[in-house]
Parts: C-alpha cells; sequence; structure tokens
C-alpha cells in the first residue's frame, strides 16, 4: 500500500499542538521507562563533540527488560537530560530528529484501518490535553495529505499495528456514525449516549453493509427520530429509586459468591449519599465542565471504538465509555 493510497483523519487540535515543556512541566520526561533504540544509540556514539557525547551517553544505560538501551534516571525519576527550562538538551542541540524513537513519537497515536488512519494525541500529555479538551473545535474531523507529515508521524506510522476488519469502510463508517451521535447538540450527552447504545445495536445487523451503515447514520442523526425519540425523553432521567434496586442486586449477588468486603448496611448508606450527591453536583458538573467531558469522551471513541467493534457485541463500548 503506497502513501497515496492512505487517507489521514485527525481531530483539529492535533494540528495545533505543539510540544512545550515550559507548559507542561515535561511530565512525560520521567516516572517511566524512556527507552533508547539500537540506532539512536549508535548515533549518540558518533557525536563529535566530547563534552556533548559525554553528557548523552553517561546518561543511558543497558535496558533492563529487553535488548537495547534506556535512559538512567536521577534520584528524582526524571530525565537527566531534561534541562532547568524543561526543554529537551538533545532536542536543543542536536534538533528533533536526534530523538530516540520513544521520545520522538510521544504523544502521538495512530489507528491503522485497512487504507484509513486516525491520528491523535495521548491525553496523558498535558498540553495535548488542553488543546483537545479545553477548545471548543478541538474534535472536528480534518483531512490531511501525506505530504504534510513529520518526521515523527510517518515512524509512528510505519510502526502502528494494521486492523483486521471485514470491510475497513464499514468499520470507518461505524466510527464516524457514533462521533456524530456524541456531538450532535440537539441533545444533552446522556441522551447521546443512549443514542449510541441504539445505534450500535442497530449496526449488529448491517453486516458490513456499507449503505446500510450509512443509512442509519443518517437516520439517528435526522429531524424524523428526534421526533421519534422525544417521548422518551419526557420520561427519562435519573430515578434515586431505579438506582437503590440496581445496588441491591448487585449486593445480592456479591453476597452469594461471598465476595461483600464490607457489610450491607455501608452499602446502604454510600447509596444514600451517592444519591444526594448525585442531586446536589451533577448540575454543577455539567455548567463547569460538560463541554470538557463531551470531548473527552469523543476522544476515547475516535481512538478505542474499534478494540470493542466486530468481536462480540458493540454495546460494550458504553460500558467502557
Amino acid at each position: 500500500m503506497s502513501n497515496n493510497d492512505i487517507i489521514i483523519l485527525q481531530p483539529k487540535y492535533v494540528a495545533d499542538f505543539q510540544c512545550d515543556g515550559s507548559k507542561c512541566n515535561a511530565k512525560c520526561c520521567g516516572k517511566w521507562r524512556i527507552d533508547i533504540d539500537m540506532e539512536t544509540y549508535k548515533k549518540y556514539q558518533r557525536i563529535k563533540n566530547p563534552a556533548m557525547r559525554k553528557k548523552i551517553l553517561s546518561s543511558i544505560q543497558p535496558s533492563t527488560i529487553q535488548t537495547g538501551f534506556q535512559i538512567e534516571l536521577n534520584n528524582k525519576g526524571v530525565c537527566p537530560l531534561l534541562c532547568e527550562d524543561n526543554l529537551c538538551y538533545i532536542q536543543r542541540n542536536m534538533g528533533e530528529s536526534a530523538l530516540s524513537q520513544t521520545c520522538k513519537v510521544y504523544p502521538r497515536m495512530v489507528q491503522q484501518i485497512g487504507n484509513y488512519q486516525f491520528r491523535m494525541l495521548a491525553m496523558t500529555c498535558p498540553v495535548a490535553a488542553e488543546y483537545a479538551l479545553l477548545s471548543p473545535n478541538a474534535m472536528g474531523l480534518q483531512q490531511i495529505s501525506c505530504e504534510e507529515d513529520t518526521s515523527a508521524w510517518k515512524l509512528i506510522a510505519k510502526n502502528c499495528n494494521m486492523k483486521n476488519v471485514p470491510n475497513d469502510l464499514s468499520a470507518v463508517h461505524i466510527m464516524m456514525g457514533g462521533l456524530a451521535i456524541l456531538q450532535n447538540t440537539s441533545y444533552t450527552f446522556e441522551q447521546r449516549l443512549v443514542i449510541l447504545g441504539l445505534f450500535l445495536d442497530k449496526v449488529e445487523d448491517c453486516q458490513q453493509d456499507v449503505e446500510a451503515v450509512a443509512g442509519l447514520i443518517d437516520y439517528y442523526n435526522s429531524d424524523t427520530f428526534q421526533q421519534e425519540i422525544s417521548n422518551l425523553w419526557e420520561n427519562w432521567q435519573y430515578y434515586p429509586v431505579a438506582h437503590h434496586q440496581f445496588m441491591n442486586g448487585i449486593i445480592t449477588v456479591l453476597k452469594q459468591e461471598k465476595e461483600l468486603l464490607i457489610s450491607s448496611e455501608h452499602w446502604q448508606v454510600m447509596n444514600d449519599y451517592y444519591n444526594n450527591v448525585y442531586e446536589e453536583r451533577h448540575h454543577l458538573v455539567q455548567e463547569r465542565l460538560g463541554s470538557v467531558l463531551e470531548r473527552y469522551w469523543q476522544h476515547e471513541w475516535l481512538f478505542h471504538a474499534y478494540t470493542y467493534s466486530f468481536s462480540g457485541g458493540f454495546c460494550i463500548i458504553i460500558f467502557h465509555i
């Protein structure tokens, strides 16, 4: 498959992202293993500046779990090549191309389905999370050209795992259809989750038929469907009684399985507390963080939908998100 055949889709925030250690305090440069691939290690061995070569190589040790090398973190668990201003010593002196594969690609992520490539950024990166969650149009999808690729994106795209599906176009339609439902502001976000569940349930019957999937997407985003489902919302809300019944059922099963670690009386107190907290804080959370949470779940759907799709019931994705 040539690069010309690849269709690259990414949320708008990905194009806006720039790595900036001064904003995020460089949390990606510590507390976890930073691998150095063999090719990069050899490149460091050939550095002509003796002081620079010594500083970099003295910060690297053989890997403790695999072939190759890794950064030897300091006593604070931070990369010793991190400068006081939270910028990387290697990148500052040698450029991005000198970084190891691990440092070069983070926080980039690629989901490859047939000819389609979805590009996103890990929410563990504070700068990426800020772009993705706080920008109003962050999750609007864009199609970009392979000619715009940086070396980092080329590297991670080359090494990503291809997802084998019966029909890649149908899989992409399902992902895009679910995203369209989650972005439909005609409904509350809780209502969108209900509609997403209905959509996924019907998708099971489409048997990978692209036209049928496309028809479902149009239907669940139509005015006709909005009118048909309007009666449901009038009687649909959070019911404390229903929650108690649900939790009592869980307690009963845990008792039977001898897995109940605390008394049922304590569970009852927790139930009452949960109901009170829900009533007091639900609207407050929605008012202050509703749009952020919506964009987070849209991001989760786009990256994780395939994992649960095509491998049993689609509706498990609802429980995941």
